[in-house]
C-alpha cells in the first residue's frame, strides 16, 4: 500500500527518496517470448511486434482470445489451436535493483501499457495503474526499484490458425474478414491474440524517497546510482535496501504477479522479509502445479501477437494504423496530463515543500485534471468506433501540450552546511513552513566546510535553537569493557555518532544514541578493554567494532593504534576487513583504542574524499604512544 505525503512531517517529505525499490525493472516488455506459431512471423506480411506485459487476470482471459491495442480491452476469440499442459518443477530466483526518477521510466519498469498508466484500458483496474494514476508516482522523487523474478516454461498455443466458418460458434468466416473486410474482423477480434504465456513469478518493490528541489534529486539519483545500480543477488540487494532505508525516509509500495503474498509491505523490514521469502512463497503456491489452457496458474507475463502471423495474405490495415498513431498521441498526451496532475496534487498536499500558492496550485489541478478528462474521453471515443479515432480533430477544443502546462515550483534549500543552515534556509521561505517545522530526522548536508561533500546526517533538537548533528550507523556498531571484583562485562551498542559538520570531529563520548545492552557501564566508541580487578585472566576475548558500512563514510587509509597495558597484559589485536570497518580485541589486562595520529585525544577528524564518501579520523586517548598500521 502507498504511504501518501498527506500528513507527513516536513522532514519525512524534505529528506525521503522516492523508492520506487524496483529490482531490475519490474515489468517484462523487454522479455523474448515464444512465438505462438511453430513457423516465425513472415516481415514481408508487415506484422507488428508482440505486446509481452505483466500477467494480469480479467476475466476472460484465455489463449486465443483477441485484444485491441486501440481500446487496451479484450475483444473475441477468433483463432483457435491447441496448448501442451505444463508442470511447473522447483525454480530459483535472480534479485536486481534499479533505480529511476521519472514517472515514464518508473511506468515502464512497472510493465503495463501505456494506456493502462492513465486508467485505460485492459489493466487499468491493476495495483500498479493505481499507483502510477497517484500522487505517489510524481517529478519529486527517486524511485528504488527491488525486482526478483522466477522464470518457468512457456505454455504456448500451438497449431493457431484464425478460424473460418466451420469452427467459429457463429458461422463467422473470420480469415475471410481478416483479408477483405478489416474493420469488420477488429471490431469482434481486435488485432491481436493471447499467444502465450510464460510461467513464474514476478516481484516488485518499489522504495520511493522524496527530494526537496532538482539539485538534491539529482544528486540523489547519482549517489544511489553509483553506490546500488550494480546490485544483484539476494544478498546484494538485501544490503542495499537496509542501507537506504536506514539513510533515508522512505515510503514502501509492492507489486506481484504470479502468486498471491500473505501481507503487502508499509516498512523497509517488512519489504525485506517479503523479498527474501519470495521464492518459498512461488514453491509453495506454484511447485508441481499443472498449468494448461483451463487452469492459468502461477503465470508472469502474457504474450500477444499481431494475426499478420497467422495469415499468407497480407491484411490491409491502413484505417487501424492511422488510428492507432492518433490514439498513441492521445494517449502520450493523458500521460503528460497525468503527470501535471500527480505534481500538482504532491505540491497541495505539501504545500510546506514549494513557493507557489495554495491559489496557484489549485488552478494547476483544475487544468491539468481537465485536460486528462478530456484526453481520455477522446480515447473512449476511439475505442467505440475505430472511425471515431481517424481525425485529431475529433478532439475538441484541441489538446494543449502538457509541456506547455506550469508545474509547482520546489523550495530550493541550496547546500545548507549544518542542521541549524538547514532550518534557517527552510523557515526563510515564509509563514507556510514556519506552519510546518521540520522535525528530527536524516537531511541532506554538505559537511567538511571548504571540502564539503553531501552526506545523509541525523538532525537531532530540529525543534530548538541549536540543532545536533550525529551519522546514523547501519551495521551494528559495540564497544565493550570488562572490569571489577568480580568482573563484569559491559557492552554498548551505538545507533548514531556525534558529528561537528564543519570541523568533522566525532564525540565518542556522546551517548545520547548510545544503548546499555548488557553490564551497568558506558564504554566510549571505538574502545574495548579487559582489566578485572584482581587481574583473573578468562579464556575468552573482549571483542569490539566500528563499522561504517551503508554511510557516507569511511577510515583514511593509515591509523594509529593505542594500547595500554597493565602487569601481566597479553594478546590484543586490530584489524580493518575493509576501509569502512574496525575490528578490536582488548588485551587480556590492557585496552585498544584506535586514532588517526599519536597526538589527537578523544576526537577524530573527517575528510572528505571522492563522490559520496566522507573519510573519518577517529580518536585516541592519552597515554602511550600508539603503533601505527
Amino acid at each position: 500500500m502507498t504511504k501518501s505525503l498527506l500528513g507527513q512531517p516536513p522532514a519525512a517529505a524534505l529528506s525521503t527518496l522516492l523508492l520506487g525499490l524496483l529490482l531490475s525493472a519490474c515489468g517484462t516488455q523487454t522479455q523474448t517470448m515464444p512465438t505462438p506459431d511453430p513457423a516465425p512471423p513472415k516481415p514481408h506480411l508487415g506484422a507488428a511486434p508482440p505486446l509481452v506485459v505483466d500477467w494480469y487476470s480479467p476475466s476472460g482471459m484465455t489463449f486465443g482470445k483477441g485484444y485491441s491495442s486501440l481500446s487496451g480491452e479484450l475483444e473475441g476469440t477468433c483463432v483457435k489451436g491447441t496448448v501442451e499442459q505444463k508442470s511447473i518443477g522447483t525454480l530459483s530466483a535472480n534479485y536486481d535493483i534499479k533505480i529511476v526518477s521519472s514517472t515514464q521510466e518508473l511506468a515502464s519498469s512497472l510493465g503495463i501499457t501505456a494506456e493502462a498508466s492513465v486508467g485505460f484500458g485492459l489493466f487499468s483496474a491493476s495495483a500498479k495503474s493505481s499507483y502510477l494514476q497517484s500522487q505517489a508516482s510524481n517529478s519529486y522523487s527517486v524511485y528504488v526499484i527491488v525486482h526478483s523474478e522466477i522464470v518457468g516454461p512457456s505454455i504456448v498455443l500451438s497449431n493457431a490458425h484464425i478460424m473460418k466458418s466451420d469452427e467459429d460458434p457463429s458461422g463467422q468466416d473470420n480469415y475471410a474478414d481478416f483479408i477483405n473486410n478489416y474493420l469488420n474482423f477488429y471490431s469482434k477480434c481486435g488485432d491481436k491474440f493471447l499467444a502465450a504465456a510464460t510461467t513464474g513469478a514476478t516481484y516488485c518493490g518499489i522504495i520511493r524517497l522524496d527530494t526537496a528541489s532538482a539539485s538534491e534529486k539529482t544528486e540523489l539519483e547519482n549517489e544511489l546510482k553509483m553506490k546500488y545500480g550494480s546490485a544483484s543477488g539476494s544478498v546484494d540487494v538485501k544490503q542495499a535496501v537496509s542501507q537506504i532505508s536506514s539513510q533515508y525516509n522512505v515510503h514502501i509500495n509492492e507489486f506481484y504477479d504470479g502468486v498471491i503474498p500473505t501481507k503487502f509491505a508499509t516498512d523497509y523490514q517488512t519489504l525485506l522479509d517479503n523479498s527474501t521469502n519470495f521464492p518459498a512463497l512461488f514453491t509453495t503456491q506454484c511447485s508441481g502445479q499443472a498449468v494448461s489452457s483451463s487452469q492459468l496458474v502461477c503465470l508472469k507475463s502474457a504474450n500477444f501477437q499481431d494475426y499478420q502471423t497467422l495469415a499468407l495474405e497480407k491484411a490491409n490495415t491502413s484505417v487501424l494504423d492511422q488510428a492507432r498513431s492518433n490514439a498513441l498521441q492521445l494517449t502520450n498526451s493523458a500521460i503528460g496530463y497525468q503527470n501535471k496532475l500527480n505534481d500538482a496534487l504532491t505540491a497541495q498536499l505539501n504545500p510546506y515543500l514549494f513557493t507557489d500558492s495554495q491559489a496557484s496550485i489549485g488552478s494547476m489541478v483544475g487544468v491539468s485534471g481537465q485536460l486528462l478528462a478530456t484526453a481520455k474521453g477522446a480515447l473512449k471515443q476511439c475505442a467505440r468506433d475505430v472511425r471515431d479515432c481517424l481525425a485529431t480533430a475529433a478532439v475538441n477544443p484541441p489538446l494543449t501540450d502538457p509541456g506547455a502546462l506550469p508545474s509547482p515550483h520546489q523550495i530550493d534549500l541550496g547546500k545548507p552546511t549544518t542542521c541549524l543552515d538547514y532550518k534557517t534556509r527552510y523557515m526563510a521561505f515564509g509563514d507556510v513552513q514556519k506552519n510546518h517545522p521540520l522535525q528530527d530526522a536524516n537531511y541532506r548536508l554538505y559537511v567538511g566546510n571548504q571540502t564539503a561533500r553531501a552526506a545523509t546526517i541525523w538532525c537531532a533538537d530540529m525543534a530548538s535553537a541549536a540543532p545536533q548533528e550525529y551519522i546514523s550507523l547501519v551495521q551494528p556498531n559495540i564497544s565493550r569493557t570488562r572490569f571489577g571484583t568480580p568482573a563484569n562485562t559491559s557492552t554498548t551498542l551505538w545507533s548514531k555518532i556525534k558529528l561537528n559538520p564543519v570541523t568533522l570531529t566525532i564525540s565518542p563520548f556522546d551517548f545520547r544514541y548510545a544503548l546499555v545492552t548488557s553490564g551497568n557501564s558506558q564504554s566510549p566508541f571505538g574502545y574495548t578493554s579487559d582489566s578485572p580487578s584482581d587481574g583473573t585472566k578468562f579464556n575468552d576475548d573482549v571483542v569490539a567494532n566500528a563499522d561504517l558500512r551503508g554511510t557516507n563514510f569511511q577510515f583514511p587509509n593509515s591509523l594509529y593504534v593505542w594500547q595500554a597495558f597493565q602487569p601481566g597484559a597479553m594478546g590484543g589485536r586490530i584489524s580493518r576487513p575493509s576501509t569502512q570497518q574496525i575490528d578490536m580485541v582488548a588485551p587480556h589486562n590492557g585496552m585498544t583504542a584506535f586514532s588517526v595520529n599519536s597526538t589527537s585525544q578523544y576526537s577524530g577528524r573527517f575528510l572528505t574524499n571522492g563522490v559520496g564518501i566522507v573519510h573519518v579520523d577517529v580518536w585516541q586517548q592519552n597515554g602511550r604512544p600508539p603503533a601505527r598500521f
